[in-house]
């Protein structure tokens, strides 16, 4: 592995892809894409076995092929086994070419990247990802902006959308198949229309020339190191049109796309309206999982009565629990492609600074007032003891607030807390930027009595002080804890909504 006193070479690495480009334009570019298909879904004896192909590479290798400028050759051979092996074992050396943990800012940076790029493929699926996205979309007026563009966009309706989803992937990760077609969906056609069911299909996939055209699209027709640690546009389309047939790319890709698929299409069309109408939605669903908690809460609104809505900042949320204040933000937000890969962290900390750094500030401009106004409210009142807990819809892997500021925003923070008192400040060590994923599971443990917010965060704390029970992200806390990692009821509730549903339209 490369030492820090080496700097690294981006031609190099470029002369690396060549070689790989050089070699897959040997055969027959439609072969190998199905055989690469095959190899990382072929059955393992286990997880790890099933990780150790490193699919997140073999996808990129796919790319690769698609968007080659000799795609169109006709009259290639085959590729057979042995060389489809070397072809990859080009790829997985690739990395000794890529930008190395010792040559970029911070150790954390580079695991960030690893873990948007692989992470997605260790992830087990769970119906409570697309019970959220009922919650979140399918009860909302039926003139909304969301539901409409959305219809407008894909041709179905988000309710159909989502149940459609559960078959598709009951296809690819029950019966382990690696094709789908419409006829999978014969038996619910009186509850969705066959021309549904082709929509549904469509908003999904693309035929191998429509899918070169939008990678191309979005391709810089550079082959730079980044890419080597890219999270996987096949994201975006997940299956592949042959003909009558869809061919999955992973199902792992697929069920990850099926939780972002409303929020991530809807940004393509138009990312700023998009947004502001989703902000509001995103904030109502936090509240009902810290309503579900039990704990005493003030929002936003309840807020502005008590402090005045002209006096700066206003953070969503501040819970009550074991005479603490917990300062709760939702921010609707994704990390930018180019935080995604970055192995700088001002490139990060520009990326968060309409999200995470704003939140900081308006939590302590809030404190900041809680100090020296009297309210109405026993509950919306000074306290000793701050926690600043920021929810995502979207992961962003910034840690907590000690491992944000140490590793990608100190002079962003050291400048907001010049502002501010040491009375006025919340501790670094209080803050944690967790998902919506988490905070479910979190909001749960809460409500069965299992742990209570402070104590949560508190325990959370205590392991990051050291670095031997550090943990990346706020789900291996949970993890540690050995309490369980269930949904919450209304998860579970609106699951059960869907199979009902379900279940009706197979038998009509």
């Amino acid at each position: 592995m490369n030492d820090k006193s080496k700097s690294f070479n981006e031609q190099t690495y470029y002369s690396e892809y060549k070689k790989i480009r050089n070699k897959f334009r040997k055969y027959d570019p439609l072969h190998i894409i199905t055989e690469c298909i095959i190899y990382i879904n072929k059955p393992s004896k286990d997880k790890i076995d099933q990780l150790q192909k490193q699919p997140w590479l073999v996808l990129l290798l796919i790319k690769w092929i698609i968007i080659d400028d000799e795609f169109h050759i006709p009259g290639r051979k085959k590729i057979d086994k042995s060389k489809l092996q070397e072809l990859l074992h080009l790829m997985y050396h690739l990395g000794d070419s890529a930008r190395h943990p010792q040559q970029y800012d911070n150790t954390r940076l580079f695991l960030r990247n690893i873990s948007y790029q692989q992470f997605i493929f260790q992830q087990e699926y769970s119906l409570g990802h697309l019970a959220r996205q009922l919650l979140l979309f399918s009860h909302l007026p039926e003139n909304s902006l969301i539901k409409l563009k959305f219809k407008d966009i894909t041709g179905i309706g988000i309710k159909n959308f989502l149940e459609l989803s559960i078959m598709v992937l009951a296809n690819f990760i029950i019966e382990e198949k690696l094709t789908v077609s419409e006829e999978w969906f014969v038996n619910v056609y009186k509850t969705y229309p066959k021309d549904q069911v082709n929509k549904f299909l469509d908003s999904i996939s693309k035929p191998i020339q429509s899918l070169r055209k939008w990678l191309k699209d979005n391709d810089k027709n550079r082959r730079l190191s980044y890419e080597f640690y890219e999270q996987t546009p096949f994201l975006k389309f997940p299956l592949i049109k042959t003909g009558r047939e869809y061919i999955c790319v992973h199902p792992n890709i697929l069920s990850n796309c099926f939780e972002h698929f409303i929020y991530d299409r809807l940004r393509m069309w138009d990312a700023k309206k998009f947004m502001y109408e989703f902000g509001k939605v995103f904030e109502r669903y936090v509240e009902k999982a810290i309503k579900y908690t039990g704990l005493s809460y003030q929002n936003e609104n309840q807020i502005k009565q008590e402090l005045g809505k002209n006096n700066g900042n206003v953070i969503d949320f501040i819970v009550v629990d074991d005479d603490a204040n917990i300062f709760i933000d939702a921010k609707a937000v994704e990390m930018h492609s180019s935080g995604k890969v970055a192995h700088r962290p001002e490139i990060v900390n520009n990326t968060t600074k309409n999200s995470v750094i704003k939140a900081i500030k308006q939590a302590h401009d809030v404190l900041k007032k809680l100090q020296t106004t009297i309210t109405n409210s026993s509950n919306l009142k000074n306290r000793d003891k701050n926690y600043l807990v920021v929810v995502t819809f979207k992961e962003l892997y910034l840690g907590n607030g000690r491992q944000f500021y140490e590793t990608i925003a100190k002079e962003t923070i050291d400048e907001i807390y010049n502002e501010y008192s040491e009375d006025q400040k919340i501790s670094l060590d209080n803050m944690y930027f967790i998902t919506i994923d988490e905070f479910d599971v979190f909001v749960e443990l809460i409500k069965s009595g299992k742990i209570g917010f402070v104590e949560g965060l508190e325990k959370a704390k205590a392991d990051d002080q050291k670095p031997e029970t550090r943990n990346f992200d706020f789900t291996l806390h949970m993890r540690s804890w050995k309490l369980g990692t269930n949904i919450p009821q209304y998860l579970y509730d609106e699951s059960d909504q869907m199979f009902d549903r379900l279940e009706i339209a197979f038998k009509t």
